[in-house]
């Protein structure tokens, strides 16, 4: 019977090639998740303000629309804070071709105190109301 011979090419294993390109490619799928997960996130917080800025324009339209008083036709601006976080509110009140109805549009936005210039309205609401006597 023969001897058994130590040969170390005969070892079972993975170069260091084989190792490395292992990795890249996991790196490669693991960078892939994390930007996936990042855009969920950010599609989900964008979706929230949205929601927000939703309620902040159903309200302010909710108290415009139910004034026994006649709507003076104009812009009127104001800020509010719904969800812990600070909201602006644009309100423009116009006529329409016919007299007896107005047209209430609201603008909502999140408020930035060092922004200057025009913001980005987050959503738009329109309703009409009929004049009252």
């Amino acid at each position: 019977m023969r001897g058994v011979e130590f040969n170390p090419c005969d070892e079972a294993g993975f170069t260091l090639i084989e190792v490395l390109a292992a990795l890249s490619v996991f790196a490669i799928a693991a960078l892939g998740l994390i930007h996936v997960s990042s855009e969920n996130t950010h599609g989900a917080r964008a979706i929230e303000e949205r929601m927000l800025a939703t309620i902040v324009a159903d309200n302010e339209m909710t108290l415009t629309l139910v004034q026994r008083t006649p709507l003076e036709v104009g812009v009127s601006t104001g800020r509010t804070v719904v969800g812990g976080r600070d909201w602006e509110w644009r309100k423009t009140i116009s006529t329409t071709p016919n007299p007896l109805i107005q047209q209430v549009k609201i603008e909502a936005w999140v408020y930035d105190e060092g922004f200057e210039g025009e913001q980005s309205v987050n959503v738009s609401l329109t309703a009409f109301k009929g004049k009252t006597s």
